[in-house]
């Protein structure tokens, strides 16, 4: 009987322990699984901090960038002052003078031309001109920047709206008014008043303008004789005297 007791007994303490170490299995096992997900939640809130930090810093660049602009602005617009006392104060009060020096605020990028557009042309020989307002053909390019000057037709058409300069000259032994015209309506005048010299012979005489304008996109330019019928306008290869440039200013 007692022998049964034991073995009964000795059972029970076996399958005690076994329970025990089935939970302490299943414990490990849990604490693993709450390890592993606190892991992943360090991984996840490093990452995040990271990224804090790196915005963070990108902010504090551009913060720094605007304050070296404001200091460039602050400088550009600084005023020297220099302080001199009048001379010959009767009352002993003193006078005094500032003299303010500005510097010219650089120009800002709005105000630049978006884009390159420049051109240059000259007549490479004489042209006899038959028609009132009829543009003189300057045929030879020196420069077209932007390819908007048309040789053939000696016009010039803007690619955007905006501030343009334009200058001309032109070159004749007779009396000629010369006009720069957009769209065919007139903007600027040149002269030139021909002569005949000691010996009888009609001595050349030139003439030209310059002028800045806005135009429109797709607005036209060009360099037009007016009111005189059978004007000769004078250039060649060797002597280029008739020429017509223009760019865009901002």
């Amino acid at each position: 009987m007692n022998r049964l007791l034991f073995v009964a007994f000795s059972c029970f303490i076996h399958c005690m322990c076994l329970c025990a170490e089935q939970d302490i299995a299943k414990t490990n096992t849990q604490e693993l699984e709450i390890i592993k997900e606190l892991m992943t939640e360090i991984t996840d809130l490093k990452w995040t901090v990271q990224t804090l930090r790196r915005i963070d810093t990108e902010k504090e660049n551009v913060i720094s960038e605007l304050k070296e602009k404001l200091d460039g602005i602050k400088r550009d617009y600084k005023y020297e002052t220099k302080i001199v006392r009048t001379k010959n104060d009767l009352t002993s009060n003193v006078n005094i003078k500032v003299i303010s020096k500005r510097s010219s605020p650089r120009l800002s990028r709005r105000r630049r031309a978006p884009v390159n557009v420049a051109f240059s042309a000259y007549l490479s020989k004489n042209v006899n001109l038959d028609l009132n307002n009829t543009a003189i053909p300057f045929d030879k390019v020196l420069l077209n920047d932007g390819a908007r000057y048309n040789s053939t037709t000696g016009t010039f058409t803007a690619p955007l709206s905006g501030i343009y300069a334009f200058t001309f000259t032109f070159d004749t032994k007779l009396s000629a008014l010369v006009r720069l015209a957009i769209d065919g309506v007139n903007q600027i005048d040149g002269v030139a008043n021909g002569h005949r010299g000691a010996t009888g012979i009609n001595q050349i005489d030139m003439g030209g303008n310059v002028c800045i304008v806005h135009m429109n996109h797709g607005q036209t330019v060009t360099v037009q004789v007016d009111g005189n019928d059978g004007t000769t306008i004078n250039s060649s290869e060797n002597f280029r005297l008739t020429t017509f440039s223009g760019f865009l200013l901002y």
